[in-house]
């Protein structure tokens, strides 16, 4: 069982997470896994109510049911049990028909798409996209359209200026940069040069290129053309501000994001709008979610094959409760 359970966490570390942050560890346990969010990646800047940090434990969970399923077992996820260990989510495994999906292969090949798309969603992907069952307290709204476009923009070069006018906002992001290979196998998280488009070099020299490209100016010129390049986006939001409801959250958009990918589709993030309060309340009401809370925003298109992010390995990340006791630090 701890094998399968193994195979089983090697895709769930594969979800996407703010920043590449891979904020979750695991813990097995007599044939479960707790699973727990790592406040010590937690984006206090973008992200203080924790909102996306719960998000990606979620994607990381959907992860894990698609996983179980291919192995031909149910995950019974249970959200915040209430036994004094902390964890966000216990995972157990009941044996059910084994379900060989096109999501659990786009597990290993789904990458956000940080790029302005080529091509656009036919009406027939969108219907399909649509469709897609929502976890319970969970609202998704979509829009289209040449005037959606021009609202979404204006709000992105909104929160961008605000963002990057903020020093504890830049200094957040920038500790999360990648500018060589060095660095990149040293901490296995965060964004590389190549996701960024930064040719490898000295962290002083990266520096210095991530100095002159975290402008408003420059991401707002970057959002234009990922904005007018996509054709269907989509708000995720709750309608009930917890940390269940955002790990809810989380599992939903990776569904439309391995969906996505399995159907030769693009996505990318629009999360700024989110993040800044005055701003989210204005994409919430651009989108019609009435009083439920965005956590994030997605854009969808066409994409070419772009840079990919590295994933911590299990031993960092996941521990059996022998070893826990044993000194390995939850």
């Amino acid at each position: 069982m701890d094998e399968l359970i193994l195979r089983i966490l090697d895709k769930g570390v594969r979800a996407p997470s703010s920043h590449n942050s891979q904020p979750w560890r695991f813990v097995i346990e007599d044939h479960t896994v707790n699973v727990y969010a790592d406040h010590s990646r937690q984006l206090v800047v973008s992200d203080p109510m924790a909102r996306e940090l719960y998000a990606s434990v979620g994607c990381a969970l959907e992860n894990m049911r698609i996983a179980a399923a291919y192995e031909g077992y149910r995950a019974v996820i249970e959200f915040m049990p209430q036994d004094g260990s902390g964890a966000a989510a216990r995972v157990s495994f009941e044996r059910a028909e084994r379900v060989d999906s096109d999501a659990y292969h786009a597990i290993e090949v789904r990458h956000t798409n940080r790029k302005p798309f080529v091509g656009q969603l036919s009406d027939a992907d969108c219907r399909y996209l649509e469709r897609l069952p929502v976890e319970k307290g969970v609202e998704v709204a979509w829009l289209t359209g040449p005037s959606a476009k021009r609202r979404l923009l204006m709000l992105s070069e909104q929160a961008n200026e605000i963002q990057l006018e903020d020093p504890k906002y830049r200094a957040e992001l920038e500790g999360w940069l990648r500018y060589n290979a060095g660095e990149e196998n040293r901490h296995h998280d965060g964004i590389t040069h190549e996701v960024m488009g930064y040719p490898p070099a000295p962290h002083w020299l990266g520096r210095l290129m991530a100095g002159a490209s975290l402008k408003a100016s420059v991401v707002n010129e970057l959002d234009e053309q990922r904005i007018s390049t996509s054709n269907t986006f989509a708000a995720i939001a709750v309608t009930e501000d917890n940390p269940v409801s955002w790990m809810r959250a989380g599992m939903t958009m990776e569904r439309y994001a391995l969906e996505a990918t399995g159907r030769k589709l693009a996505y990318g993030f629009l999360n700024s709008m989110c993040q800044v309060p005055e701003i989210a309340d204005a994409a919430r009401m651009h989108f019609r979610l009435g009083t439920a809370t965005p956590v994030v925003i997605l854009r969808f298109g066409i994409g070419k094959p772009c840079a990919t992010t590295p994933r911590r390995p299990l031993r960092e990340v996941a521990v059996t409760e022998t070893r826990r006791h044993a000194g390995v630090p939850r």
